[in-house]
This record gives C-alpha cells, structure tokens and sequence, in this order.
C-alpha cells in the first residue's frame, strides 16, 4: 500500500510541472558547468602550459558538482 501510495505522489509531483520540463532543467544542470570547464580548463591551460591537467581538473568537478545537485533536485521529485 505504501509503495504505490509513494508512486502516486511521484505522478503527481512530475504531472505538474511536466516530465519535459525537468528533463529540459535537468539537461541544463549538466551541460553549462560541463562546457564550462571545458572552456575555462582549456584557457587555463593555454595560459599556464599546463595542459590537459585544468581541463581534466575542472571537468571532473563539474561532473561532481552536476551529479550532487542532480540528486538533491531529483531527491525532492521522489520523496
């Protein structure tokens, strides 16, 4: 009973803003922090002929940072 009363509260959470709506948001959490370390790493690394290492450095944070707030807003949707 629990189980799909839990379900039931997901379905309705998602229903009013829209599947696309937080696929499009979530989309965003991943991609700007990641094209901006790709940016940022790759100027960084012209800058101080350090490359690749502040790439590598800035996108694997970016990939943490996205991954953590991916499940922070995720935890809310699922509660």
């Amino acid at each position: 009973m629990k189980i799909s009363n839990n379900k039931k509260k997901t379905e309705d959470k998602l229903g009013e803003i829209g599947i696309s709506e937080v696929a499009f948001i979530l989309g965003y959490v991943i991609v700007i922090p990641l094209v901006g370390a790709v940016v940022l790493g790759r100027w960084l690394d012209n800058r101080f002929n350090s490359e690749p290492f502040l790439l590598l450095l800035l996108v694997l944070l970016a990939i943490i940072f996205s991954s953590i707030f991916l499940v922070v807003k995720l935890r809310k949707y699922f509660e």
